[in-house]
């Protein structure tokens, strides 16, 4: 699935575009393709993701209140 951005770059004074490069390096490195396989699955599911985002927001401030 392939995102399309509807916001203008001029419209932020950017000029050029935000993007990550295709390359695994840089700071992942090897990390990379998890993180491509991670956003591929939010991208499938992103119902599913938000809830388990929640969740977990819920669970961390649950805990952390509990200290």
């Amino acid at each position: 699935m392939i995102m399309k951005n509807r916001l203008s770059e001029e419209a932020f004074g950017r000029k050029e575009p935000r993007s990550r490069p295709s390359e695994g390096g840089g700071m992942l490195g090897p990390a990379a393709p998890y993180f491509n396989s991670l956003e591929e699955t939010i991208a499938e599911h992103p119902g599913l993701s938000l809830t388990a985002a929640v969740l977990a927001g819920v669970l961390l401030a649950w805990w952390i209140k509990r200290r």
